[in-house]
């Protein structure tokens, strides 16, 4: 994952398990946010946390869902829950 995170300037990740309630009601709305027009140079990426629990621990991502921001490989944000209001307006701000 690290490749990925160094050709994207801006990453954001998607932590969820797939058949949580939670996971089930923001995954519509991520789709949606990462389909946008001028989110166009940000790379989404969704990590189901029961087949990847390595790369989910490497993140640090405890409760689902929760969003990491990057850019290159730095965190730069971090929204835990299904807050897709705060999801939004920090992907506003990456992009």
């Amino acid at each position: 994952m690290y490749h990925i995170l160094y050709i994207y300037v801006q990453v954001v990740i998607n932590f969820g398990i797939t058949w949580r309630t939670p996971t089930i009601r923001t995954n519509p709305a991520y789709d949606a946010i990462s389909m946008e027009k001028e989110n166009a140079k940000v790379l989404f990426i969704k990590v189901d946390v029961e087949k990847n629990r390595e790369v989910a621990t490497l993140y640090k991502a405890r409760r689902m869902p929760t969003f990491v921001f990057m850019k290159r490989t730095k965190e730069i944000a971090r929204v835990i829950g299904p807050h897709l209001d705060q999801l939004n307006e920090t992907v506003r701000r990456l992009a």
